[in-house]
């Protein structure tokens, strides 16, 4: 198994340390072939016992997990090393303000000349274990080709599954545009996300006043930002991770988080949309959220 310049960040949060443990953190430790550099989780919990539980579990796990690892590594922490930190930015919106804590530590660790890549993950989701291996070669493949290529992220598509249904959501390059965000989402979320650490900072980061709709506003502004440094999303068909929308608590669902966070969208990009896509849009959020805006007299 070989180390690449990736730093994995989870965001953990609402004591959800049982889906971090025995999902998401252990589909890092399965990957095959391709390790990541370090493995970030930042605790955004509001319970201060649960940090030290979190400390304990992740111990244990990687004491279960020791044996499949390489024996031949000279020091087995030199494979998946994790940290454990608590959020120091905004906490509570949507894991905005912990993603951004991990992706800080992560310019700690960037090494060598190698352009550094941020996997983000939530605490309730999972990878499949050749996802790391995939969305690397991904970009080893397109330097290649074009050794001046500028990637900025690797989005792959991924499985969202509800309690009663579950349904394949397969991503394209030609699916990845603006208007598709400004009506909703075709695909792109936060465990999928797959970016260049420099990109990610140039680009704003997330956005850490919204509590919701925060996937869809890094993907536009990191499509902005491909269009001024000339530079490349690329879009893996093949399913690689399992998103689950459970129906357990969720910053994202709360009501007045969404309608919070789909103000702040609407106040970004709305004058960007065309009539139609903005009647589009707008029904869509009224439809799915009850949501509709303030002031909709100023938005016609």
């Amino acid at each position: 198994m070989r180390t690449e310049n990736i730093i994995v960040v989870i965001a953990t949060s609402m004591r959800r340390t049982d889906y971090l443990l025995n999902r998401s953190l252990r589909s890092v430790y399965l990957q095959e072939e391709v390790a990541p550099l370090h493995v970030v989780i930042v605790d955004d919990n509001v319970d201060e016992d649960e940090h030290q539980k979190i400390r304990a579990g992740i111990e244990n796990l990687r004491m279960e997990m020791n044996p499949l690892w390489d024996v031949l590594e000279a020091d087995n922490e030199g494979l998946f090393r994790t940290t454990l930190v608590k959020n120091r930015r905004t906490k509570g919106k949507s894991g905005t303000g912990a993603w951004n804590t991990g992706a800080e530590i992560a310019r700690e660790y960037q090494q060598g000349s190698t352009p550094g890549f941020l996997a983000f993950l939530d605490d309730d989701d999972r990878w499949l274990p050749s996802y790391l291996k995939i969305c690397w070669e991904a970009v080893e493949n397109s330097w290649k080709a074009k050794p001046i290529a500028n990637i900025v992220a690797v989005v792959a598509s991924l499985r969202r599954i509800e309690p009663v249904k579950s349904e394949e959501m397969k991503v394209s390059v030609e699916k990845l545009t603006r208007e598709a965000f400004f009506i909703g989402n075709p695909g792109w979320q936060g465990s999928n996300t797959f970016v260049s650490l420099k990109a990610f900072w140039e680009c704003g980061a997330f956005d850490e006043r919204m509590a919701s709709t925060n996937d869809r506003d890094l993907a536009i502004r990191l499509m902005e930002y491909c269009e001024d440094v000339e530079g490349e999303i690329l879009a893996i068909s093949q399913v690689l991770v399992e998103h689950f929308a459970h129906g357990g608590d969720r910053v994202t669902t709360n009501p007045e988080g969404k309608r919070a966070g789909l103000d702040i969208f609407y106040m970004k990009y709305l004058d960007l949309m065309s009539p139609e896509v903005r009647r589009e849009s707008l029904a869509r959020s009224k439809k799915l959220f009850n949501y509709s805006p303030n002031a909709p007299e100023n938005l016609d």
